[in-house]
């Protein structure tokens, strides 16, 4: 008969448990995605696959009010219909009854364990790529709504006025590999992702970023890229950069492929690929001894690229996002020197590499302990070093790391404790209440559920914002665990006297 008793109990806790938690969990998760919608301009499906990203990682925030609400209901409903009262005269015990809940509590205690260390944080990353994927879609997204698009490591560029693929009244701010910063202005500039693919251009461009690069080293990369045009018949045009990045000669190759015949995608892509390999391999080494090693214009030493950097650092990868070829008509630079670099029409070809940096939400528990105790290690030190900051700046920006990390694995640590606790609290008030109206449950259980969920971010922000105290202010996060507790310690044993 028990046994009966507490399958009824358990499945009348998981029906409400995952009604509750679906309800709540949607309706934030789409709360949140709307200025995520707004800012990233992504179609439909896009849309779409965002608003389920984001309903793992709003579960943190659902799941406690949701574990109250449903234990509330469920006991509110059984003292209102006197079914504790039956139990109670037929012999059942209150520790009999509450079995369910304690059940019920470590269910949820390890289901969102494995939530906080595994889905969400996988959560959080698939939905920071999700408006990245289509580049060219946000690009001009943020050029219509903002006039202004900033790529990270690459350029900036501002535009008063955009039509389809033109900008007028153009800025833009950019480095062209020798560790300074340019700046040209042009009426009027076309904005494509893909070679121009007009009848009127040549089957091969070569294009040099820096005035360094001599005229036999542009003629000796458009011979390697007419071979290139003349083995594989499929490459209707070739573009060839040229530029030396810290010494190294870099030449990228960006081509435009005529599919023909029964031909696959894929074989046109591996056969393009080796081709554009072997000749960016060949063309950059022949390059590598044009530029002055490793200096600045100044003479100073370069610093280490971005993606070397992010290739050093555990918590770091680097996405290629494609090239983006700006033609720029009528150029003029912001002095001299650099109106005779680059007067007239102009041409920049750049590769945009998306250097994702975790943070800390996207992090698994051991991540977050290992960027605690090896915060040197990561991107964001590293890239502090490489920019020359003193050790007084560094010791702050490891104190950071660390808080940052300790913040976010003590809030997940306390939200799943809090979970644990509202579940027998919920259990509590609504025996006492007597009462299984769904509002009034809501309205009982919101208040603490709020009030575990307040305590946790205030606590969490307390961390971050104060390093050089995060041990002692960590006790903030658990704040309101200690509170829940308390009243657990005073309400349950009450109901078990009853």
């Amino acid at each position: 008969m028990r046994l009966i008793l507490h399958r009824y109990i358990f499945g009348d806790l998981m029906k409400a448990l995952l009604l509750s938690g679906t309800a709540l969990t949607s309706f934030l998760a789409l709360a949140y995605a709307l200025s995520s919608l707004r800012d990233r301009g992504l179609g439909p499906a896009d849309s779409l696959q965002l608003v389920v990203c984001f309903i793992p990682a709003m579960l943190i925030f659902a799941m406690p009010i949701a574990a109250l609400l449903t234990t509330t209901l469920v006991y509110g409903k059984l003292a209102s219909e006197n079914e504790i009262t039956a139990c109670r005269a037929s012999g059942i015990s209150m520790h009999t009854l509450l079995w369910p809940v304690v059940v019920f509590g470590l269910l949820i205690g390890a289901t969102n364990f494995v939530l906080f260390d595994r889905v969400i944080p996988w959560s959080w990353q698939r939905a920071e790529r999700i408006g990245t994927e289509n580049l060219e879609r946000m690009f001009f997204h943020h050029m219509r709504t903002k006039k202004e698009v900033e790529f990270k490591n690459v350029f900036y560029i501002h535009a008063k006025h955009v039509e389809d693929r033109m900008l007028y009244g153009v800025v833009i701010d950019y480095d062209m590999g020798d560790g300074q910063r340019y700046r040209a202005y042009a009426p009027a500039a076309h904005i494509s992702f893909l070679p121009p693919v007009s009848g009127e251009q040549e089957p091969v461009q070569v294009t040099a970023r820096r005035p360094s690069i001599g005229e036999d080293m542009i003629s000796y990369a458009r011979e390697r890229a007419g071979k290139l045009l003349a083995s594989f018949p499929r490459v209707e045009r070739v573009l060839v950069v040229l530029d030396i990045e810290d010494g190294r000669g870099v030449a990228e190759c960006v081509a435009s492929v005529r599919y023909a015949g029964s031909v696959s995608d894929r074989q046109v892509r591996d056969d393009l690929a080796t081709a554009i390999a072997a000749v960016t391999e060949e063309v950059g080494s022949q390059l590598a001894g044009a530029g002055d090693a490793g200096r600045t214009a100044d003479g100073r030493p370069v610093p280490p690229r971005p993606e070397e950097l992010a290739a050093q650092s555990w918590d770091t990868e680097v996405v290629d996002c494609g090239r983006i070829h700006m033609q720029l008509f009528d150029v003029h630079g912001s002095d001299p020197d650099e109106a005779r670099l680059i007067l007239g029409d102009y041409n920049i070809v750049r590769s945009i590499n998306d250097i994702r940096e975790s943070r800390p939400r996207e992090m698994t528990l051991a991540q977050l302990r290992l960027r605690y105790q090896r915060p040197q290690e990561c991107y964001a030190y590293r890239r502090g070093a490489a920019r020359g900051a003193g050790p007084e700046a560094m010791a702050k920006l490891a104190e950071k790391l660390k808080a940052e990390s300790l913040a976010e694995e003590h809030s997940r640590y306390a939200s799943i404790v809090s979970c644990v606790l509202l579940v027998g609290l919920g259990a509590a008030l609504g025996t006492m209440f007597r009462h299984g109206h769904i509002l009034t449950a809501f309205s009982v259980s919101m208040g603490p559920g709020l009030f575990a969920i307040f305590a946790i971010l205030v606590g969490k922000q307390m961390v971050e914002k104060q390093p050089e105290s995060m041990h002692a202010l960590v006790w903030v996060i658990w704040a309101g665990n200690l509170v829940l507790l308390a009243i657990n310690a005073v309400l349950i044993p009450r109901l078990l006297r009853r």
